[in-house]
């Protein structure tokens, strides 16, 4: 009886394991890297975050990393071609300009720049106007049973207004409104949102299109930029803090 060759054998075995680990890999679903970059521009605020990550996707799954160190991150007035550099903070990923004063102006078109490794991503957003809350006044009283409205100026450039109520109780949630009109009644929602006497936060958000898109008609998935993902737009608001006294049966009160 013929004997077998061991390096034949041995030879045979490594062509079964390659076979079996090349089989392996081919069923493995591939890894995909996204780059993700996230900013709202306000012209109320001094300076400006942008947020940098990098998000994979194994077939269907988007999850979140830690952040990306190492981005080149600017933004561009497109008019005047006036350029904001970013530089990243002690966050991971957290990118913030250096400036001194408020540089980002109401009405003005803005173009995001973000590069990293291979990825360009870009987008651009017209600023809206910055306006303010007519009445009632910072720090005013409204009585039981008429409250009125709350109204605003018009801000150019807006597609909508978020109306953002916030109770003294912070563990009840925050139900805001969406609307066109620069008017909300405060009669209508009085039993929904003030339910005690106490001192209330109401915040006005003016919303560019990105952002009602991306909040809105999106349900905040995340908008194609060039070669990644993520979000740019602008918004601006303006806040008032207003006491209500309330006569209503068993209402608490907060605030003596």
């Amino acid at each position: 009886m013929a004997q077998e060759n061991p390096l034949s054998i041995s030879l045979l075995y490594l062509s079964l394991l390659f076979s079996f680990l090349l089989n392996c890999a081919e069923r493995q679903p591939v890894k995909e890297t996204i780059t993700f970059a996230y900013c709202i521009l306000n012209p109320r605020y001094t300076n400006q975050t942008v947020i940098v990550d990098s998000l994979y996707r194994l077939t269907a799954e988007i999850k979140d990393t830690a952040g990306i160190s190492g981005a080149i991150v600017f933004i561009t007035q497109e008019n005047t071609g006036e350029t904001t550099y970013f530089v990243e903070t002690y966050r991971r990923g957290t990118y913030q300009d250096t400036m001194k004063g408020k540089w980002v102006k109401p009405k003005a078109n803005y173009k995001l720049f973000v590069s990293f490794q291979s990825d360009t991503l870009t987008s651009q957003t017209t600023v809206p106007d910055t306006f303010r809350i007519i009445s009632p006044e910072n720090f005013d009283t409204l009585s039981y049973p008429s409250l009125g409205y709350l109204t605003w100026h018009k801000s150019q450039g807006a597609v909508v207004y978020l109306v953002a109520i916030f109770h003294p109780d912070t563990i009840k949630p925050t139900l805001p409104v969406v609307t066109q009109d620069t008017f909300f009644d405060l009669d209508r929602w009085k039993a929904f949102y003030f339910d005690t006497s106490a001192l209330y936060i109401i915040k006005v958000y003016a919303w560019d299109e990105n952002r009602y898109r991306h909040m809105i008609v999106k349900k905040q998935l995340p908008d194609t930029l060039g070669d990644g993902l993520g979000h740019f737009s602008s918004q601006t608001q303006d806040t008032i803090a207003i006491y209500i006294r309330t006569t209503q049966p068993g209402a608490r009160r907060l605030i003596p």
